[in-house]
């Protein structure tokens, strides 16, 4: 039965090497390079750790600076829409998060407002040192960050001024939402408008279905009809051409 000496004949052997000038000098060389690995690992993550505390005294400072500066709100929805995965301990310290999901209403929502994406991308970085487009490139399928970016680059208002069929569907295209009045037909069988709110609507949303039109001051304007499932309890709103769109990003 093996006493948990081993072979003698190797333990011998690695005695007379370690006892040995060469066998110290070797040992002493490893010693010393061993050293030299922990002071430079230690180096660097003091560095790393250093570099990291710097960023996010500069972030507080810039988001304190900045406070209800549109892009740097922009940034912050739009990092808070992601859900993440950071790892734990010293991992998450080393490695970098990863995107798991997204809330695509609050992205889309705050779209319709960033009036420039070069802008909050920049803010983005500072204040949370991500690349805006890596983000929703992660975070979102191809439709929904084409609809995202769709978003962005839409023109503030609609210039088209082809006027748009009855039965067709309406959408916000002001980036910023619209306030749509109800309207009602006198006995002349004629529309107007009156101040009570047939709905307030974001960017892209359906207004409702066209059954009539008509000009107003050189500008189309349009009756939409909005019904519940059942085809009862429906309202009638009167936007104006420049709000509306017959597409849908």
């Amino acid at each position: 039965m093996s006493n948990g000496l081993g072979n003698p004949a190797a333990v011998a052997i690695v005695s007379s090497v370690a006892s040995s000038e060469q066998g110290q000098e070797a040992i002493g060389e490893i010693g010393t390079a061993l050293k030299i690995v922990f002071i430079a690992g230690g180096v660097l993550l003091t560095g790393k750790y250093a570099h990291s505390q710097y960023k996010k005294w500069n972030a507080n400072r810039y988001a304190r600076n900045n406070a209800g500066d549109p892009d740097l709100i922009a940034a912050a929805v739009i990092y808070e829409s992601f859900s993440r995965f950071e790892f734990p301990g010293v991992l998450g310290f080393l490695l970098p998060s990863f995107d798991v999901s997204a809330d695509e209403a609050a992205l889309y929502q705050i779209a319709s407002k960033v009036t420039s994406a070069k802008a909050v991308a920049k803010v983005y970085k500072i204040v949370f040192d991500r690349e805006l487009h890596t983000d929703i490139k992660n975070g979102l399928d191809t439709q929904e960050m084409q609809t995202f970016w769709n978003i962005i680059n839409a023109p503030e208002n609609n210039t088209e001024t082809s006027l748009y069929a009855i039965g067709s569907k309406l959408y916000v295209a002001k980036r910023n939402g619209i306030s749509v009045n109800i309207a009602e037909q006198n006995a002349n069988l004629e529309w107007s408008g009156t101040g009570n709110l047939y709905g307030n609507f974001q960017f892209n949303d359906e207004v409702g279905e066209v059954i009539a039109h008509g000009d107003f001051n050189g500008e189309n304007y349009y009756i939409v009809e909005d019904c519940n499932f059942f085809g009862f309890g429906c309202k009638q709103g009167v936007v104006l051409q420049n709000q509306i769109s017959n597409d849908k990003l």
